[in-house]
């Protein structure tokens, strides 16, 4: 029975879209309505992820599936290149404004756990803990943007096996493994084609991190929570196109998924403890995207023979930075089949000027989360609603070295191109997750 449920995770992530701009929006209705402030909270299948000792506090065999709906929006205001292929292409020398046109991206998520024994519990996810997707207009009429990227997508898909051991009625330990696969693409206008549409599509088919917790009850009233989430090694593949002239070479690239550390409280409020007030603390290791790391390698075809020397290793300028996340969670039982939630959290970018681009458009933002959580029988529906902000607009004057790299004109080195315009976007999602309880 047990490998049929991994099957049947592995069978459901296959078919994931994918939403966000860096990380996730959310792994459970539940969670993602008390704005990811779930580690020391962490009370359903989707503790897997947000704190595997969590798994110890479910009573009875549970399934949960469900669903967050995101529709992301940007929009790019006075576009511009100076020198460079502006000296050739007129489109991009005047400011323009353009907005992407990315569709409603859905990501599944579901999971089972159950008690083993007295004190060992079991719990399996499938879910996206990384994804995002950006689609702009294919016409560098409308898009000039589009020499940089006009569609780019990331994501990786887990399932999540993962045990939990009460050592005592208030401290419970956990831990598991996220067996996954990364997917990654970008799709542009490539100058060095005079002007072609480029379509990179990358692969790592199996990949795998370690998630670690531990939960912590002081008092009755009162839960500690610390999760682990490990670096995911990947090795991606898969080939350049070139319209016209089918696939043009092999490529190689170094990317890998970082790890993050989430910290939290939770503690319980009113006479009958009704109100729950919940606060984590997340870091992410992103510096380990940095340019000395971070590279592409073509091989084979008629980019390798024609441009580029044997097994041309390019960096990528990322040097993203490490980022701190506060989150904030409150949920208030207000009748027997009725719980109330809201959560917030102010996420800044891991992506500073120097290679902010179209390929990896993300800002510093604010999310507002609430949701509702209803029970009838032996059934739980909990849904959400959450809305992301940037803060305020996002002003690149040159700066970004990857815009730049690529509005530059390969038959004229001595022009640089430098590539300007301000942004801001924001994010409207919704989802609904079902529980049975056994």
């Amino acid at each position: 029975m047990m490998k049929r449920l991994l099957v049947f995770l592995l069978v459901m992530t296959s078919h994931t879209a994918f939403g966000g701009m860096v990380d996730n929006y959310g792994t459970g209705s539940r969670a993602t309505a008390l704005g990811g402030a779930f580690s020391a909270r962490a009370d359903d299948p989707f503790a897997v992820y947000y704190n595997p000792a969590g798994l110890a506090r479910i009573e009875k065999p549970m399934i949960s599936a469900g669903a967050l709906v995101v529709s992301p929006d940007m929009t790019v205001y006075d576009y511009k290149v100076e020198g460079g292929i502006s000296t050739q292409d007129p489109r991009l020398q005047a400011p323009r404004d353009f907005d992407n046109k990315t569709k409603r991206l859905v990501s599944p998520h579901l999971g089972f756990a159950m008690p083993v024994s007295d004190r060992f519990s079991f719990g399996v996810a499938a879910y996206a803990p990384f994804g995002m997707e950006i689609e702009w207009e294919d016409d560098l009429s409308t898009t000039p943007g589009a020499y940089n990227s006009y569609h780019s997508y990331y994501v990786r898909e887990v399932v999540s096996p993962s045990l939990a051991y009460r050592i005592s009625d208030r401290v419970s330990i956990g831990g598991g493994v996220s067996l996954g696969r990364s997917k990654s693409g970008n799709d542009c206008f490539g100058a060095s084609f005079g002007g072609l549409k480029n379509e990179a599509s990358l692969e790592d088919d199996f990949n795998y991190s370690f998630n670690l917790g531990i939960m912590v009850l002081p008092t009755d009233r009162l839960t500690l929570g610390l999760t682990y989430r490990g670096r995911t090694e990947t090795d991606f593949e898969g080939d350049l196109e070139v319209a016209g002239m089918g696939k043009v070479a092999k490529v190689e690239l170094d990317y890998d998924h970082p790890e993050q550390v989430q910290a939290g409280i939770c503690y319980l409020a009113g006479k009958n403890k009704t109100l729950s007030l919940e606060m984590d603390v997340v870091w992410t290791n992103w510096s380990i995207n940095s340019a000395q790391d971070q590279h592409l390698t073509f091989k084979e075809g008629i980019y390798q023979a024609v441009h580029l020397p044997k097994n041309w290793n390019e960096n990528i300028p990322r040097d993203w930075e490490d980022t701190t996340q506060f989150r904030f969670g409150a949920e208030w039982q207000a009748l027997d089949y009725l719980a109330l939630r809201l959560g917030y959290f102010y996420d800044p970018t891991p992506v500073p000027d120097s290679s902010m681009d179209f390929i990896w458009p993300d800002a510093d933002k604010q999310t507002w989360s609430f949701g509702a959580g209803f029970e009838f029988g032996n059934y739980t529906l909990d849904s959400v609603f959450s809305y992301s902000k940037t803060d305020g607009k996002r002003h690149i004057d040159g700066e970004s070295e990857s815009l730049n790299h690529s509005n530059a004109n390969p038959m004229d080195p001595t022009s640089p191109a430098l590539a300007s315009f301000n942004a801001e976007g924001e994010v409207w999602s919704y989802g609904m997750t079902l529980s049975y309880h056994f």
